[in-house]
């Protein structure tokens, strides 16, 4: 199956679009949500003295908007605080400082259950040599503050990539194909020109539907869909090493 793959040829790459969590930074995604929201609402309920309940719900409220967030007319952050303001009242806007702090202090910690892989770098490195651009594209969930750590945890370098969707730069998420779309246009790319790599069957397969191809890492596979992947380039870093050394010839 994989010789199969060697044989696809894509024409003229000049991006690379890495997801982050579960791609280059190995991770059990459930665990990681799970314990993020729980170590967050603590964190902010016991410095600004929220109801855990209320701020567990307003949180995921806002990521609910951000996911419904498919007009483009405004930036995923905003989507995101309005609706706590919503349910926690205009103080929560206030208390962003709290949040900023619970990311240099309490969220360092969750490094301890996400897994670290040397390929990660040494892919991105690869990619850079190569004279191609890397993006990382992220599900735009989160501040600046908080994809930094994560990316120092799986020992990558901001510096590499010419583009982060944070969510304050973005307005879509996966697995709309827009948010795909609105890459290209910040970058100034056509889809024929990129590639994006990502754990995620159902996320990042989406990038195939604004006419970029995909590889699909299995390290940390996430398949819910049960989606057939038997005719997408997929396998380890190993492989998807030797697949973009291929494409970036």
């Amino acid at each position: 199956m994989w010789a199969v793959f060697l044989t696809v040829r894509f024409m003229a790459i000049t991006t690379v679009m890495f997801d982050l969590d579960g791609t280059l930074l190995p991770m059990n995604q459930d665990y990681f949500i799970e314990t993020y929201f729980e170590t967050v609402v603590n964190f902010v309920s016991t410095e600004r003295r929220y109801d855990k309940k209320e701020l567990y719900f307003a949180m995921w409220a806002g990521i609910k908007e951000i996911m419904n967030n498919n007009f483009g007319a405004r930036p995923n952050d905003q989507v995101f605080w309005e609706q706590m303001a919503n349910r926690l009242g205009e103080r929560i806007l206030s208390d962003k400082d709290c949040f900023e702090k619970y990311y240099a202090t309490k969220y360092q910690e969750l490094q301890r259950i996400c897994g670290f892989n040397q390929h990660a770098s040494r892919t991105v490195k690869m990619v850079r040599q190569a004279g191609a651009n890397c993006v990382l594209a992220t599900n735009p969930f989160f501040p600046q503050t908080a994809i930094d750590a994560r990316l120092s945890w799986a020992g990558v370098e901001l510096d590499d990539f010419i583009h982060v969707t944070t969510y304050d730069k973005s307005s879509f998420c996966k697995p709309d194909p827009d948010y795909y779309r609105e890459i290209l246009s910040v970058i100034g790319a056509k889809p024929e020109e990129c590639i994006m790599v990502g754990n995620d069957a159902s996320d990042d397969l989406a990038a195939e539907q604004a006419g970029i191809k995909t590889f699909i890492l299995t390290d940390c596979l996430i398949n819910t869909g049960k989606v057939d992947l038997t005719c997408v380039p997929c396998g380890s870093f190993i492989q998807l090493q030797q697949f973009l050394a291929e494409q970036l010839k």
